[in-house]
C-alpha cells in the first residue's frame, strides 16, 4: 500500500515556506521602493566627554553649513 504524500507535516511546512518566500518578497520591495530616512551627513559618535561629528560628507546640510 502506498504512503501519504503529503502529510500533515509536510503541509505545515510547505504553509510556513510560503509565507517566508512571502515576506521575504515583500520586505525587499518595501526596501527597493522606499525613500532613505533624512539625514544631515554627519556621522555623529558618542565619547565620554561628549557627541562629536566624526565624519561630515560634502553636499548634506551640515557641510553646506561648514560643520
Amino acid at each position: 500500500m502506498k504512503g501519504k504524500v503529503l502529510t500533515s507535516w509536510s503541509l505545515i511546512w510547505l504553509v510556513v515556506t510560503v509565507l517566508f518566500v512571502a515576506g521575504g518578497a515583500l520586505n525587499l520591495l518595501q526596501r527597493a521602493g522606499g525613500e532613505l530616512p533624512p539625514t544631515d551627513g554627519v556621522l555623529w559618535v558618542q565619547r565620554a566627554d561628549g557627541i562629536y561629528a566624526e565624519r561630515v560628507l560634502p553636499g548634506f546640510a551640515a557641510s553646506r553649513q561648514g560643520i
